[in-house]
């Protein structure tokens, strides 16, 4: 959507902020109802014919700060979020996995959660999953995938194909883009086109500075658009506005905006370590799909997988170690990058920076976190050399890797890796906006209602990770995807 020089006012009936997973099936709902949408999105809309093809190309395009961010703490976690039309699900592995159903009830409780029964909410996983035509990837899936598999075979562990959300095949280039009839369906393929095309506006390179309120309800937001033209300011009139910027964004607007206090206190993310493992023969993981297998032996808290490879990719990991390390550069067909991801029960905090737009996040590992960490690697070097690893190297500074199963368990046996110098990331971000009706005044937990709304106000409602109230273990694009369709429904139950 194309906005003039003179044209500084929008109005709609429903306003959506973020074009990600949340934000594109509250998109899809109201459309489908006739409703006026104009959604907003601050990164750039990228034609998916001419989507980025590299590494370099993608972080720079499709990645927030391009992939660099960070959550300070000991040790410093780095997190990556997507910043264009369709959000994380443009770089994302397009993995579709449903939410634990344990968590579902314990959630309902612990939350205080109306109507959040197990075939309530899976009925909307179903259909999110349904949506995206979540489907197994046609073989062969390459021997990164085989890897996962024989290994945890071996050891006699439970392990799972994944779905993905495609159409036929997703190309193994893990930046190349779908289209709405071949590959991966992504939001920019799928839901975002066919709203569109239902009569939605679609403003990208549009940032949401704040949100204006009069007594309990919300009037409007404040922008500004980037274009070749220059910068230029806006404001928006919307009689309902959905908040779906994503877990870190999502509750900075808020706090920014003087709208709660308590967003942005307890977020919760999947710490996630990475290692090398290099093999005597070539595995060519450049040239296969990311891997398909995950091992769930020691899900919900702990779950090993494979992330996507390029020379590219793997020289971001050398790069931790470059001079320990570097040699692995030549022999790039020999390796592949697995991890080991924890459901963190540790906590983070969001805050907004005087002066700055960009707010200020930490998370602290608990004690938990730290013992699952060093468990979760045994487990998945074990893996690695019951398939035929020659060594592993974990995300370690200065780490000289291990060359047999011995060394990893005298390492990992009392749970105390070196905090300074272990290298921990993640791309999954959640409850920094909790749903539901606790809200006991020594330690609120919820920032919205059962069904997104915010609480204290009429006609604000949140549709994101940051909703989802604690890390889920596993990939969360259905469960965002499933509580936004909750979300829009129960909005429209009542508009």
């Amino acid at each position: 959507m194309e906005i003039s020089k003179t044209e500084t006012t929008l109005n709609c009936e429903a306003l959506i902020l973020g074009s990600g997973a949340g934000g594109s099936v509250i998109a899809e709902t109201l459309t489908k109802s006739g409703l006026d949408v104009l959604m907003i999105e601050e990164g750039p809309h990228i034609n998916p014919e001419k989507s980025p093809m590299t590494a370099t190309e993608s972080f720079s395009h499709q990645w927030r700060s391009g992939g660099l961010n960070a959550a300070i703490g000991n040790p410093i976690i780095s997190y990556a979020e997507g910043r264009c039309v369709g959000g994380g699900t443009e770089i994302n592995s397009a993995i579709m996995q449903k939410l634990p159903e344990p968590l579902i009830e314990q959630w309902a409780i612990k939350y205080q959660i109306d109507q959040f029964g197990v075939n309530e909410i899976n009925a909307y996983f179903n259909k999110a999953l349904n949506r995206v035509n979540a489907s197994y990837t046609p073989q062969p899936h390459g021997k990164p995938s085989e890897i996962l598999k024989s290994g945890a075979e071996k050891l006699g562990w439970k392990v799972k194909e994944l779905k993905r959300a495609q159409k036929g095949s997703i190309d193994i280039n893990p930046f190349a883009s779908g289209s709405s009839k071949f590959g991966k369906q992504s939001m920019s393929v799928s839901l975002i086109p066919e709203s569109i095309e239902r009569g939605m506006r679609l403003i990208s390179d549009c940032r949401v500075v704040k949100l204006y309120k009069k007594g309990s309800r919300i009037t409007g937001v404040k922008a500004t658009v980037d274009s070749l033209k220059g910068r230029r300011k806006i404001r928006i009139h919307a009689k309902c506005i959905f908040l779906c910027c994503g877990a870190i964004y999502s509750p900075t607007l808020l706090r920014s905006s003087g709208l709660s206090k308590n967003a942005g206190n307890s977020l919760q993310m999947h710490p996630t370590l990475k290692v090398i493992a290099k093999f005597p023969d070539p595995i060519d993981a450049s040239k296969s799909h990311v891997p398909l297998f995950a091992i769930t032996e020691f899900m919900p808290d702990i779950r090993i997988g494979g992330s996507n490879f390029t020379p590219g990719i793997l020289g971001m990991s050398v790069a931790e170690d470059w001079e320990n390390r570097k040699e692995l550069m030549r022999s790039h067909k020999y390796c592949g990058i697995y991890y080991t991801m924890v459901r963190g029960t540790g906590k983070g905090k969001i805050r907004v920076m005087p002066f700055s737009l960009e707010p200020l996040v930490s998370y602290e590992l608990s004690k938990t976190d730290w013992k699952n960490m060093a468990l979760g690697t045994k487990y998945l070097a074990e893996v690695m050399f019951a398939a035929g690893a020659e060594q592993v190297f974990p995300s370690i500074e200065a780490h000289q890797g291990w060359s047999k199963i011995e060394e990893v368990n005298e390492e990992t046996k009392n749970h105390n890796f070196p905090k300074t110098k272990t290298y921990l990331s993640t791309v999954h971000l959640f409850g920094s906006c909790p749903l539901g009706e606790n809200r006991n005044l020594s330690n609120p937990l919820c920032v919205t209602d059962s069904y997104g709304k915010l609480h204290g106000y009429e006609n604000i409602f949140v549709a994101d990770a940051s909703i989802i109230p604690e890390a889920p273990g596993v990939n969360p694009q259905i469960t965002v995807m499933g509580l936004a369709y909750r979300v829009a429904d129960a909005f429209l139950s009542s508009y």
